[in-house]
């Protein structure tokens, strides 16, 4: 069904709009019942709140929790949803929830939440049917589903589309449940004027709704390129990244100098922000006009990303990388050296090596050239002296950025790790590296050090996703311990026991397959009745079929299983 006059154009002159936007709201929904439970608007209220009236929010958005529970503790968490047993963040479903059901079944559902909708516009808002538009809206799964939602609604009359305006305010300020939000951002990037500035402002602080916020905004506003700005500058993460798709095409020099001078960086860092970074930002225009050593430093940043690419973009989409990289090696040769610097001239190396995926970025000859510059740079003795700096920095955002580095030319990193360990226990890329390439006794000692300063046998869950938790650290170093130790028969017999009775199902599937590489060993007295414990309260069928390696005195499969 035709979207009718409830669609907006998203390209091309904007169509004229009947004069009801700034009218008065007649159907004022005030008197409809707030659904059960706390609203995202109620939540991100006294979150702004805390971070003093102005984003970025608290890395905790509402979202997380955190729990603390005995070595097997099966029940947690999630419980019944996902039939008792427990689930692995890392168990994902590959992507479901986002690509939702699609085709027939889909329509479907989008046919009876549009229906609902119709109906509540039809006549003043009342509790029932706005309660009963927002139970049809909780049924959808996947972000896409409610973007083709307003396809199948036909709202013409002009008390059918102010009812459908007041209908979206109500979703956004009373929703619980992120469809529902964002139904009501759609709604208004449909039907709703400037007054609903601030609405959609605060909710597109959230990251979980900032792509609808700023289609809201674009909507909203014949020149939203300040709102859009003023978001992105109040977000990180994922919503700093769906802000910087909204700055495309900017040509504001404050914008451009933002982006450029930092405003890419969102926490994840990946191609298209880099891009907008150099296309939209003009980071060309930028080297050529300023040059200084901060600036230097974010544009090795945004050429790195873009050599790392992402499938289909990268480096030979940006016209100018070519000319830009050329200019980064001039100024790089009257800089003094940095480690983002280092790093930048290897990237430069790589992207520069064209292996026939993608259309050159220069010519052979010039290929050449950079290549045999950026070579020439990176072999300057000072860079020793530069990386045994770096280790003993204190930022340890910069000592893990240095560490790569620090191996590639030779210098011996575990003293400098194993001072940093003990002042950072929960950072898990300090684990990960005193396994690398560990001996037998240098892992005794590691497992020895984690059990003194961690609570190994701790459950940590951060921000849930989707209905799941994210692993906390303790977690994490827990996995890179086990992981480490199947290389090591023998050693570790602690940490196995943890992992065997932990509820993170990744975990216990780690610690069977370690303990797998112990067959040829004698077991520790207490495995056997611990081994036969697990098996008791099994239920992934992954474990399960781990079981098959290990000893013969494995315990028999119960009859039915």
């Amino acid at each position: 069904m035709s979207r009718g006059s409830v669609s907006r154009a998203t390209s091309g002159r904007r169509p004229s709009r009947p004069p009801i936007r700034s009218g008065p709201t007649l159907w004022s929904p005030l008197g409809i019942e707030p659904l059960p439970g706390t609203s995202w608007f109620e939540r991100l209220t006294e979150l702004l709140s805390a971070a003093g009236g102005r984003g970025p929010l608290p890395e905790d958005d509402g979202r997380s929790v955190v729990s603390t529970l005995p070595p097997g503790s099966w029940d947690w968490f999630v419980g019944d949803r996902f039939g008792g047993l427990p689930v692995d963040p890392a168990d994902d479903d590959g992507g479901a929830h986002e690509r939702g059901a699609g085709g027939d079944d889909l329509d479907h559902r989008l046919d009876l939440v549009a229906e609902v909708i119709r109906e509540a516009c039809r006549l003043p808002l009342e509790s029932i049917v706005v309660h009963t538009v927002a139970d049809r809206l909780a049924a959808l799964e996947a972000t896409s589903d409610v973007e083709h939602l307003l396809d199948h609604v036909d709202v013409r009359t002009v008390p059918g589309r102010l009812r459908l305006g007041e209908l979206g305010r109500w979703l956004c300020r009373f929703g619980t449940v992120e469809p529902q939000v964002r139904a009501g951002l759609a709604i208004l990037a449909a039907v709703g004027g400037p007054q609903d500035r601030d609405l959609v402002f605060l909710l597109g602080l959230s990251d979980r709704f900032t792509r609808e916020a700023v289609t809201a905004l674009r909507a909203l506003f014949d020149q939203p390129e300040h709102e859009i700005f003023d978001l992105a500058k109040q977000t990180r993460g994922g919503g700093r990244g769906a802000a910087l798709l909204g700055l495309r095409g900017t040509t504001n020099p404050v914008v451009q100098n933002w982006l450029v001078n930092g405003g890419y960086d969102d926490g994840q860092f990946d191609t298209d922000s880099a891009l907008i970074a150099a296309v939209d930002g003009d980071l060309l225009g930028a080297l050529q006009s300023e040059g200084d050593a901060r600036l230097l430093d974010h544009a090795g940043r945004i050429l790195s990303a873009l050599v790392l690419g992402s499938p289909g973009r990268g480096l030979s989409d940006y016209a100018q990388a070519g000319l830009t990289i050329d200019l980064y090696l001039s100024q790089a040769e009257r800089a003094l050296p940095t480690v983002t610097m280092h790093s930048t001239l290897c990237m430069v190396q790589i992207g520069l090596t064209e292996k026939g995926r993608r259309p050159p970025i220069v010519d052979a000859e010039s290929r050449s050239a950079l290549k045999t510059r950026a070579r020439a740079l990176l072999a300057r003795p000072i860079w020793t002296e530069t990386f045994r700096e770096a280790l003993e920095s204190a930022d340890l955002d910069a000592f893990a950025y240095s560490l790569p580095h620090a191996r590639m030319l030779g210098l011996d990193t575990r003293p400098a790790v194993l001072d940093r360990v003990h002042e950072h226990p929960r950072a898990p890329f300090l684990w990960e590296e005193l396994v690398r390439r560990a001996s037998a006794n240098d892992m005794a000692d590691v497992v020895r050090l984690a059990e003194h300063l961690l609570p190994l046998g701790a459950i940590e869950v951060g921000p849930a996703r989707d209905g799941l938790p994210r692993v906390g650290p303790v977690a994490r170093v827990l996995g890179f311990l086990l992981s480490a130790l199947r290389e090591h028969p023998g050693v570790g017999w602690s940490v196995i026991r943890l992992g065997l009775e932990h509820s993170l199902t990744s975990l216990r599937l780690k610690a069977l397959s370690t303990l797998g590489a112990w067959r040829d060993l004698e077991l520790p007295p207490d495995a056997m009745p611990l081994l036969r414990r697990v098996w008791d309260r099994e239920r992934d069928p992954r474990a399960l079929r781990w079981m098959g390696p290990l000893p013969e005195e494995w315990p028999v499969p119960r009859s039915g299983d």
